[in-house]
């Protein structure tokens, strides 16, 4: 597995879906400032599997935990590349799955993938009209494995 990018997020200078922080109303929108240079909403998760005994395989994700008391790590949310955002001030819907400091899966399988073959994710920042001003970092840990 491979993963080619980190995110980041600069709300002082907002990259849609909300143009503005903060928003015309509460929830906002926003993907990452800074993202994959092969997918400018997030990052390519490349995987490649040539293990004959695995009958079915697992992409999962998780947090290792929230950005503040306030600024909770289920106000990240992820979903497949090219995905719709939710508008403003409507919750985000499938396939936006929040994060959260438990793995979540993301894809499965069961069949093997003789070469490499790109899973790209889009992100999002979901803002809350009770966030705090601040800088702050999570750990994102993708986990891959087969049965």
């Amino acid at each position: 597995m491979y993963v080619d990018s980190n995110i980041s997020f600069d709300l002082r200078n907002p990259f849609g879906p909300s143009t503005s922080y903060p928003p015309r109303i509460f929830p906002g929108y926003y993907y990452p400032n800074s993202a994959s240079p092969l997918n400018p909403r997030g990052v390519v998760v490349s995987l490649y599997i040539k293990r004959p005994g695995w009958s079915n395989w697992y992409l999962m994700i998780k947090g290792n935990g929230d950005f503040s008391p306030y600024v909770k790590i289920s106000q990240l949310l992820i979903a497949p590349s090219g995905t719709q955002p939710p508008q403003e001030g409507s919750p985000p819907s499938s396939p936006w799955l929040s994060l959260s400091q438990e793995y979540q899966l993301l894809n499965l399988g069961n069949t093997p993938i003789p070469n490499w073959r790109n899973f790209n994710k889009d992100f999002l920042f979901m803002t809350d009209n009770d966030d705090e001003a601040g800088n702050f970092n999570v750990i994102i840990s993708f986990r891959f494995f087969g049965l």
